[in-house]
């Protein structure tokens, strides 16, 4: 349910143009999944948002979530060359 609502939330997020909102929602999104063991979907959102958000510099999205977005950034990182 708590994806759903995530999902929904970003989608919303997205269609009314709050695109750092929408950016922080999947950056969220993907700190659920890997927390919840799913590595792969984790990763896919990741690698979406950082794709998204990499043209309008919204670093500060991925700071503020501190040492799990590190270590999930830290895992990324191979895959992403």
């Amino acid at each position: 349910a708590a994806l759903d609502l995530i999902t929904k939330s970003a989608d919303s997020a997205h269609a009314l143009g709050k695109l750092s909102l929408y950016a922080a929602i999947r950056a969220y999104h993907a700190l659920l999944l890997h927390q919840l063991g799913d590595g792969r979907a984790a990763f896919t959102w990741l690698n979406e948002v950082l794709e998204f958000t990499e043209p309008q510099g919204y670093i500060r999205t991925f700071l503020d979530e501190g040492k799990p977005m590190l270590t999930l950034l830290t895992a990324i990182q191979p895959r992403l060359g």
